[in-house]
């Protein structure tokens, strides 16, 4: 291969580098032939460690296995060539935030999950809820539930645990689901 191809291969290399997409070198009939091919998710455009999901510019799944994932160029136009069968993508990739905590096309929008469909519920038993980005604290306190939604309930006659009695003066400790009986 001539050193001028060469240097122009690294340069492109590092220059794809910055710019997000590829550009590759096609030898046809000795001569370097320019061919650009844009990798969308390559660029990271998803937000929060949500999944960038190619599919193609085109609907039909056909015309982006013949084309190539990423040679958009020929996806576009094989895409228009087959309408109206086939429709242009206005973006060639989602975003797949599940289990981050956001939303959004890029996933770049917190989710308020103590006001989102969860509701009031997303703390259970009364827990009080706190929105953090990306996700919710519960504060338990004074519902006799613990755990990272309040969904462990506390048996409050071993709470305190060892030979601490929780009980005085001979009194008995009945544990109920919401509250203890004592009987002195």
């Amino acid at each position: 291969m001539h050193p001028f191809t060469y240097l122009l291969s690294y340069l492109l290399t590092v220059l794809a580098w910055f710019h997000f997409q590829c550009l590759c070198i096609v030898s046809i009939v000795s001569f370097p032939l320019l061919t650009y091919l844009r990798s969308y998710c390559f660029s990271s455009p998803c937000h929060h460690g949500s999944v960038c999901v190619y599919l193609g510019v085109c609907t039909c799944r056909d015309v982006v296995l013949t084309c190539g994932n990423h040679d958009e160029i020929c996806q576009r136009a094989e895409c228009l060539r087959r309408s109206p069968d086939c429709q242009v993508r206005e973006r060639s990739y989602t975003c797949d935030c599940s289990g981050t905590g956001y939303a959004g096309d890029l996933c770049e929008m917190d989710v308020n999950e103590c006001a989102g469909e969860d509701g009031p519920s997303y703390c259970q038993h009364g827990g009080r809820c706190r929105n953090t980005q990306g996700s919710a604290v519960c504060n338990c306190s004074r519902t006799g539930f613990i755990g990272s939604r309040c969904q462990v309930d506390v048996d409050e006659c071993r709470a305190r645990g060892g030979d601490t009695p929780v009980c005085y003066n001979d009194g008995q400790c009945c544990w109920d689901i919401y509250f203890i009986h004592r009987h002195t």
